[in-house]
């Protein structure tokens, strides 16, 4: 099934939570930044080595290793990476109408994006 048509279809049938695609960031030049984008599906997003930024609606967080942070659908977002030791890292994009119910109940929000350090091991897993 080709991608937007398997996005078509989990938005219409409210599949709870689905991640439908993930990669791999690596080997990224230094200084590298992607964006502005604004997404409509969720992302997780896992630094293993290596340090960068994300900005997230007009807001700077540092990227070090073992942060984990989810990026929401709408959010304008810039990914960057350090000069001198860009990061490396994992992403999952997710749809799901109950995610963000998950997420805030979790306190984890546009304006505090990180789970906490602790989790790495298992989000990772």
């Amino acid at each position: 099934m080709e991608l937007h048509t398997f996005k078509s279809y989990a938005k219409a049938h409210q599949v709870e939570p689905l991640v439908y695609f993930c990669g791999i960031d690596e080997n990224l030049e230094p200084g590298a930044k992607y964006g502005p984008v604004k997404r409509d599906v969720f992302l997780i997003e896992c630094c293993v080595s290596g340090y960068g930024s994300i900005e997230i609606n007009g807001t700077v967080f540092p990227i070090t290793p073992r942060s984990c942070y989810f990026l929401f659908p709408g959010d304008t977002v810039t990914h960057g990476a350090d000069m001198h030791e860009p990061r490396s890292g994992y992403w999952c994009a997710m749809y799901g109408l109950q995610i963000a119910t998950a997420l805030k109940k979790a306190g984890i929000s546009s304006a505090s994006p990180f789970a906490p350090p602790e989790l790495f091991d298992e989000i990772n897993s």
